[in-house]
């Protein structure tokens, strides 16, 4: 008979099983991850309770602290980078060559003006080459669902190949069409994507493909769309803005809590598309003159519920509307006291918010977090009215309808400490007496 994995508990105490634990996290957890957890939690520690031992508050801190270093890791591999993850960003380029083709044949760029043979017999050709070029991707695209690594690699290299067969169809002339400057300008742009490396040394298509760098190909397929998209005209205006906001009850990293400090951050999406996916990074360094990297520590959180965030989805930006809540959300970090920090140590905490290309939007803020024996609150701030608010140019009592009145108003913003800049709003009520019959 096989034992069970539910231990039985004496009246009064709760006993949990580590292999349970285990259990839950196999296939959560890689197998190195799970023997540094089971060091870590078996190791110089009380590794038994007997009947009859005191349940002492050490005991308790440790079981505590353990228990928070697992949510922590547990955060921070959500925001990994596995197989699967790998296999949708290889999906979502795919699916965007699919989408920027497939629109440049729908608008018929690239055709000619003309209606002569010669410019009919060319225009069949470049619809049929960016077809070629937008199915290549399409049935690319499928394979992310169902394959691994290799054969999404040769689904890069037909792409590659399509692509290729265009921006060589494009440097040469076409009949039917005199100027040909603009297919000339794309074919060279492309044909650099494909096979020239970035100065910064990122490897063309080509050159990730030969060298079988599945990060490398999704990464140059990307810049690549970010062509298709423009050639579109299917420009992306504005970027996102992060900016610190504020934490949760203090932002102090306390020696020997338990409780991590969350800091909070505005994530806001000032583009004029939706962003489906905004990739959230935490990073945190020591301000020693060597840093050290303390980013484990640190996980991005739901600040409601506390649970892991790899990312989230923002509406447009609306300049009319510029306070929408579809264009922003807040966004936690849960920072833990890193390990052998002393009081007066500190570190700053940067959350970088990104979108991948064609969009490649990128933004982040940073603040400084020390090392106290105790929580700090952080103060409120205060904003106050000037006496003379408002300057009001004209007579409230006696407007006429359709000439504006323009008012001013003067306040002053005082801050002890925290977040050096707030979000606030104002109201003025207008009031008029009903008109007289």
């Amino acid at each position: 008979m096989a034992q069970s994995t539910i231990t039985s508990a004496t009246p009064g105490n709760m006993v949990v099983p580590l292999s349970a634990i285990i259990d839950q996290l196999q296939g959560k957890m890689s197998a190195a991850d799970l023997n540094a957890l089971l060091l870590a939690v078996v190791g110089p520690k009380k590794n038994e309770v007997r009947p009859g031992d005191l349940i002492t508050a050490q005991l308790v801190n440790q079981i505590l602290s353990d228990l928070q270093d697992l949510n922590m890791r547990v955060a921070t591999l959500a925001g990994g980078a596995g197989a699967a993850v790998k296999n949708a960003l290889a999906v979502a380029t795919f699916f965007d060559a699919w989408s920027f083709y497939a629109n440049l044949a729908k608008k018929g760029q690239f055709l000619p003006t003309t209606n002569s043979a010669e410019a009919m017999r060319s225009a069949i050709s470049i619809t049929s080459y960016l077809q070629d070029a937008a199915t290549a991707a399409l049935s690319a695209g499928v394979l992310g669902y169902v394959t691994g690594t290799d054969n999404l690699l040769e689904a890069f290299r037909r792409l590659y190949d399509r692509q290729r067969d265009l921006a060589v169809l494009f440097s040469a002339a076409i009949p039917g069409i005199s100027d040909t400057s603009d297919h000339r300008r794309f074919s060279i742009l492309l044909n650099a994507h494909l096979e020239q490396n970035l100065s910064s040394g990122e490897l063309s298509l080509k050159n990730a493909l030969d060298g079988k760098h599945f990060d490398a190909a999704i990464a140059a397929q990307a810049r690549i769309n970010g062509l298709l998209m423009n050639q579109g005209g299917d420009v992306t205006t504005g970027n996102l803005e992060v900016r610190f906001a504020g934490s949760q009850g203090t932002e102090s990293l306390v020696i020997g809590s338990t409780a991590p400090a969350v800091i909070l951050f505005d994530v806001i999406n000032k583009t004029n598309r939706t962003l489906p996916a905004i990739q959230l990074a935490p990073e945190l360094l020591s301000s020693a003159s060597s840093p050290e990297n303390w980013t484990r520590f640190a996980a991005v959180v739901d600040p409601v519920t506390r649970n892991a965030l790899a990312s989230i989805s923002l509406e447009p930006f609306d300049s009319s509307r510029p306070e929408a809540p579809s264009a922003k959300r807040q966004i936690g970090v849960a920072v833990r006291t890193p390990d052998g920090t002393s009081a007066g140590d500190s570190g700053v905490l940067r959350l970088i918010a990104s979108v991948a290309p064609p969009i490649g939007a990128l933004h982040s803020d940073v603040r400084e977090l020390f090392v106290r024996t105790t929580g700090e609150p952080p103060r409120p701030a205060t904003v106050t009215f000037t006496q003379e608010s408002p300057v009001i140019n004209g007579d409230l009592t006696n407007a006429a309808v359709g000439t504006p009145l323009r008012l001013e108003f003067t306040l002053n913003f005082n801050v002890l400490q925290g977040a050096q800049t707030r979000d606030f709003r104002s109201r003025i009520e207008i009031s008029s007496a009903a008109a007289e019959v």
